[in-house]
C-alpha cells in the first residue's frame, strides 16, 4: 500500500481499516509540519516490531532524510530494550531508503516496489510566505500519480498555484484540503500562545498558504477532476455530519461544478470509477 502523509492518527485509522502497518510499502510526504509526519515514528516502530518484509521507501523534500535518520537513531533505545524479539534485530534505518525531491522542478520520482506508478510531483505555494523569514525556505510538495486505469492529485497543503494546476490538470481524481481562515484564527487566538501583534502576519500566511472554499473551487475548475475529494478540513468539525458536509460542498460549488465528495476517516473510494466505495 501507499501512504500520503503520516499525520497523528495515522496508524490507529490503519488497524480501523484492517490492515498493519507492515502493509505500507511506500509514503509520499508533502511537507514537514507536524500534522503531516507525526505519525512517521509510530509507522517506523510498528513496522520493525512486525518484522515488516522489503523496505519502505519514504518520499518527500529536502529535509526528510534527516527526519529519518532522527527518528531511526531516537528509535535505538527501544530495540534495544526489546530483547524478547530478538537479539539480531535489524536496525529501523536498514528497513527504510530515503529519496528527497524537490531541489530539482525536472526529477521524477520512482518507486520499485510499484513500478507501474508514474509519479510526479510540483512546488505548492504552500510554504511561499515563509521567505519573509531569516530561515531558508522550506519545501511544500503535490504529488501527481498516474496508473493503468486512474490519476489522482494530492494538493498537499497549498495556496492557490499554478504549478499544481499544471501539475494536476485532467486527473481523475483530486483530494485538496480547505481552510475556513476566519474561524481558524479564532481558534489560534482562544487556545495557542501566540501574541496578538503576531496575528495579522499569521492570519496573512495562512491564507495566502492554504485554499479556502472559493480558492478550492477555482482550483479545481482548472484541474477539471472527475471527482474533488475534500479531506484535511481546517477546523475540523467536531462531529462530521451529513449537513456540515452539504453545507462545505454547497460552498465550493458555487465555483466547481463536478462531483464533490467531503471525506471522513476511513472513506473508500474506488479509484478506477473515482466514485465513493459503498
Amino acid at each position: 500500500m501507499l501512504l500520503v502523509d503520516a499525520g497523528e492518527g495515522s496508524v490507529e485509522r490503519m488497524t480501523e481499516a484492517g490492515f498493519g502497518p507492515d502493509r505500507i510499502k511506500a509514503i509520499l510526504i508533502t511537507h514537514l509540519h507536524t500534522d503531516h509526519v507525526a505519525a512517521l515514528w509510530s509507522l517506523l516502530l510498528h513496522r520493525w516490531v512486525m518484522r515488516a518484509q522489503g523496505q519502505l521507501e519514504i518520499v518527500g523534500p529536502p529535509g526528510t532524510r534527516a527526519m529519518v535518520d532522527a527518528l531511526a537513531r531516537a528509535g535505538g533505545p527501544i530495540v534495544k530494550a526489546s530483547r524478547a524479539l530478538g537479539a539480531n534485530a535489524p536496525a529501523i534505518a536498514s528497513m527504510v531508503t530515503v529519496t528527497e525531491c524537490g531541489a530539482d522542478p525536472e526529477q521524477r520520482v520512482t518507486l520499485p516496489v510499484f513500478p507501474s506508478l508514474k509519479i510526479a510531483f510540483a512546488r505548492n505555494s504552500h510554504l511561499d510566505a515563509d521567505q519573509v523569514l531569516d530561515v531558508e525556505r522550506p519545501l511544500s510538495l503535490a504529488y501527481r500519480i498516474d496508473a493503468p486505469g486512474w490519476s489522482a492529485l494530492f494538493t498537499g497543503d497549498t495556496g492557490p498555484s499554478p504549478a499544481v494546476e499544471a501539475l494536476g490538470r485532467g486527473v481523475r481524481l483530486m483530494v485538496a484540503e480547505v481552510v475556513d481562515v476566519d474561524a481558524a484564527m479564532d481558534i489560534v487566538e482562544r487556545s495557542m500562545h501566540v501574541k496578538r501583534d503576531d496575528l495579522p502576519g499569521l492570519r496573512t500566511r495562512m491564507a495566502t498558504g492554504h485554499l479556502d472554499a472559493q480558492a478550492l473551487g477555482k482550483m479545481a475548475t482548472t484541474i477539471a477532476p472527475r471527482l474533488l475529494v475534500v479531506s484535511h478540513i481546517s477546523p475540523g468539525v467536531t462531529q462530521p455530519s451529513d449537513e456540515s458536509d452539504n453545507r462545505l460542498s454547497t460552498q465550493i460549488a458555487r465555483w466547481f461544478g463536478g462531483g464533490i465528495l467531503v471525506a471522513r476517516d476511513l472513506t473508500t473510494i474506488d479509484l478506477q470509477s473515482g466514485r465513493l466505495a459503498r
